[in-house]
């Protein structure tokens, strides 16, 4: 109804998904992993997965990841700029500043797309939809290459 906030039905509870995520802004290429916490271990198995594929993709590319000042980030991005100092840097974004993230930038997107004024009755549900999404742009697309330019 028209001048009238959206009313969608919510279930009670705790159940969460949520995803770690790394985004090529030249290539618009994403790479994502589900998480069911966010700490220094999940933080760390996330980029040796992420090392590992694009050893594998791009050998002898260094790769320069943003991160945020998330407390989980800091020790396992620590270890692999140390384990790799000729492939892996950590760029470390003020405090406050999620607009210089360009990752924030895909979850903005994802939630648009995917899960805004949806209902989705079922947890599994939503993971195969943002599973969709996110496979759709594992790939280097101009969707979010255009997205995540950097200005």
């Amino acid at each position: 109804m028209k001048g009238r906030q959206p009313q969608l039905p919510s279930k009670p509870g705790r159940e969460k998904i949520g995803y770690y995520g790394a985004v090529n802004p030249i290539t618009g290429q994403l790479f994502v992993r589900q998480a069911y916490t966010f700490n220094s271990n999940t933080c760390g198995s996330f980029l040796e997965e992420f090392m590992v594929a694009r050893g594998t993709e791009a050998p002898g590319v260094k790769v320069v990841m943003v991160a945020d000042n998330a407390s989980w980030h800091k020790r396992p991005m620590r270890l692999l700029a140390e384990r790799w100092p000729e492939r892996f840097v950590v760029l470390y974004l003020p405090p406050y500043s999620p607009d210089l993230k360009v990752i924030e930038r895909v979850w903005r997107l994802t939630r648009r797309v995917c899960t805004h004024n949806k209902y989705f009755d079922r947890l599994d549900d939503m993971a195969a939809t943002l599973l969709g999404f996110f496979m759709a742009h594992a790939e280097p697309n101009d969707t979010l290459r255009t997205l995540c330019a950097i200005i």
